[in-house]
């Protein structure tokens, strides 16, 4: 219930322009909430002051301030953006109440849930992810999937312990890597890791798919929808020096090797990478009007990147050459400039597999 008795010391212009500059005053309307006047310290004592609102959140303490008008101290009020004590109340009370509904609304959608495992929270966290636009959010479903819900899943938030997941991230290191195999068939492994490349790759993999749990036990704990207060997994830490991989490139003999083993669509992509330094999914997802040939620097546009910028690659006279034979014949602009007319899987979910041609 807010206070509908004038303030002592708000109330009125004279009261005001008694405070001393640059003081915050806070009014308390009701429990948490509050209605603040300050006069600026930086300016002439003829400046107005401003009208605030202070909210006190009941269940993280935290402050949310914001300004809602200036006084009508030294000028006439519109009941807009120049506000009366009574007027900067009333606004302010609409504030907090718009403000309680939300608090109210978020409390009953997240009560904590003494069953949450760690499928529920990976669930939540994705489903989350999606909403927002998450970048690579089905990539990483496919890593929870593969590696953290077999062993994991069932298990209790609660129940989660250190030991237990240091010792499931060093078994992920030392698993080999996982073929790619047909849909619904049984999963296939590569032969273990033995050089030290090898094992910094597998160490490098089991960060990442930690940091996806991670990312997801703390989401269900910052939407409180679970009753866990310490964190085990927090403790946890990732293998150090896992980042950095032993850089080669391919001479030029070497790589008229590999694009004379590509069958012939295949190779095209081989070339394109080769001549533009993009990825397989920037490759896949470029169309015809990506590629301008345009005044003398012939360029090919990358609409979407791994780091989310899009950008320009200017193409050498080899790469302009082979950029203009694949879009010559194509009349819509929106057409895939790599195309596999050998009707190979479609991965139109994702975006960014080898689309077979129409």
């Amino acid at each position: 219930m807010h206070q509908t008795k004038r303030g002592t010391k708000l109330a009125t212009r004279s009261t005001r322009l008694k405070l001393e500059i640059g003081i915050r005053v806070q009014e308390p309307l009701s429990r948490g909430c509050y209605l603040v006047y300050r006069r600026p310290s930086n300016s002439s004592n003829n400046a107005n002051g401003k009208w605030s609102v202070c909210w006190v959140n009941p269940k993280t303490k935290i402050q949310t301030r914001k300004t809602i008008g200036i006084a009508d101290d030294f000028r006439k009020a519109n009941n807009k953006t120049i506000l009366t004590y009574t007027q900067a109340k009333d606004k302010a009370i609409e504030w907090f109440e718009e403000k309680s509904n939300q608090f109210c609304d978020k409390v009953d959608e997240t009560i904590p849930n003494s069953t949450y495992t760690v499928a529920d929270a990976l669930e939540d966290y994705l489903k989350d992810g999606e909403r927002r636009g998450m970048k690579g959010a089905n990539k990483t479903r496919m890593s929870a999937n593969a590696w953290i819900i077999p062993t994991l899943g069932s298990m209790l938030l609660s129940e989660l312990t250190r030991v237990q997941l240091e010792s499931w991230l060093d078994t992920i290191a030392a698993t080999p890597h996982r073929i790619r195999t047909k849909i619904g068939g049984e999963p296939a492994y590569a032969p273990p890791p033995t050089t030290e490349d090898e094992k910094r790759a597998r160490k490098d993999t089991a960060n990442r798919i930690l940091s996806i749990l991670k990312a997801a036990l703390n989401f269900a704990v910052d939407h409180h929808l679970t009753e866990v207060t310490d964190p085990s997994w927090q403790k946890v830490k990732s293998f150090r020096g896992t980042s950095t991989s032993r850089i080669r490139f391919l001479n030029l003999n070497e790589q008229v090797r590999l694009i004379e083993a590509c069958s012939p669509e295949f190779k095209n992509l081989v070339r394109g990478a080769l001549l533009t330094g993009c990825r397989y999914g920037e490759l896949t997802r470029l169309q015809c009007k990506d590629y301008s040939p345009n005044s003398g620097i012939p360029t090919i546009f990358v609409a979407e990147s791994k780091s989310g910028k899009p950008r320009h690659i200017v193409l050498t006279a080899e790469g302009a050459s082979l950029f203009a034979e694949l879009t010559v014949r194509k009349e819509n602009p929106d057409d895939l400039i790599f195309t596999n007319s050998a009707k190979r899987i479609k991965r139109t979910n994702t975006g960014d597999g080898w689309l077979e041609s129409d």
